[in-house]
This record gives C-alpha cells, structure tokens and sequence, in this order.
C-alpha cells in the first residue's frame, strides 16, 4: 500500500534559504534548517532541515513539544524514510521520489512505499553524524527514539 507523502515533504519552492554553517569540513554533510518552510493552517508546525544525503521534518504541537518527526535517508532511488510518532509509534517506509513515473516527462510526487527492513545501526551512525549541528534538545530527542527502536535494546 502507498501512501502520499504530501504534507510530509515540503515542495521545493519552501526550501529557498538554508541557514547554519557546516564547519564540519569538506565532504561531511550536516542537516541545516530551511527558512519560510510551507506550513498548512491544518496541521501541526513543522520545521524542515536537510543536506545531501538526508533530510528531517520535525512536527510539533501548540505547546512546542515534538510529536511526530521524520527522517529520509539514501536519497536517490533507494531512498528511505523512518518516522516516528507520538500517537503511532515507528514505521519505516520506502520512498519512490517520483522519478520513475513511467512515461511521464515531469517527475512525480514522492510517495510512501511498502515497508522496508530496518539497519538501525547505520541509520543511528548517520544521524550522529549528520544532526549533530542540530539545536541539543532536538538532537537528542531523535537520536533517543532512534536508539529506542533498534531490535534486541535492553
């Protein structure tokens, strides 16, 4: 079963600016906040951060506490998405980009595909290395639920 990711992905025109310094040095991407995110007057608030390889949609509700957030990761055709939710726990997704729309020229909206095996042990290498620009409580509160989520944990 697919489910459509709109909502969940910002259209390209939202991420206009990207702020932060990566001084990290060449070659290691760290995820940056994006400025004027799209936000729906129907949904939670939502911030948006990404680099080359990844990218974070943190929703939050009226008090400002996190209550879902999502991270996509091997961006290209083998592309994945976990996320995470106060309400329903951790699911772990495909993500078919659009680009292989068939025979239709224009790219496609990405959607959620059938659910996929999850390496915790990367993806918590990944975002270690990637969030760690992230403001702290923010980074510690996905890297506790990634961590959390990993099979056999205590």
């Amino acid at each position: 079963m697919q489910e459509s990711l709109r909502g969940l992905l910002p259209p390209a025109a939202a991420i206009s600016v990207i702020i932060g310094t990566d001084i990290s040095g060449p070659g290691q991407p760290m995820l940056k906040e994006t400025l004027n995110a799209t936000q729906s007057p129907d949904e939670p608030r939502r911030r948006c951060f990404t680099d080359t390889e990844s990218d974070l949609y943190v929703w939050y509700d009226d008090s400002g506490q996190v209550i879902q957030f999502q991270l996509c990761y091997d961006k290209g055709p083998a592309e994945k998405a976990f996320t995470w939710s106060l309400a329903q726990g951790v699911v772990h997704h495909g993500v078919d980009d659009g680009s292989r729309s068939g025979s239709f020229s224009a790219k496609g909206t990405p959607i959620l595909t059938a659910r996929q095996p999850l390496d915790m042990a990367p993806l918590v290498t990944l975002f270690r290395e990637h969030g760690r620009k992230l403001e702290h409580d923010l980074y510690e509160f996905v890297l506790q639920r990634l961590v959390e989520s990993a099979p056999g944990r205590a």
